[in-house]
């Protein structure tokens, strides 16, 4: 599972880039962003953290 620190990042560099997307069209199994829900676009949720993380 990935850190906030490294979804922070790699959202950060996903909309430098201009990737991040809107992508309803998209089945939910494919979407790679970390979170599903979405608003215009953009992830809203943070990864899920287990509890060996915690």
């Amino acid at each position: 599972m990935e850190s906030y620190e490294e979804f922070c990042m790699r959202s950060l560099a996903m909309l430098q880039e201009g990737k991040l997307k809107k992508k309803t069209c998209e089945p939910l199994c494919s979407l790679k962003t970390g979170s599903v829900i979405r608003f215009h676009g953009r992830p809203i949720l943070l990864p899920l953290v287990s509890k060996p993380e915690l």
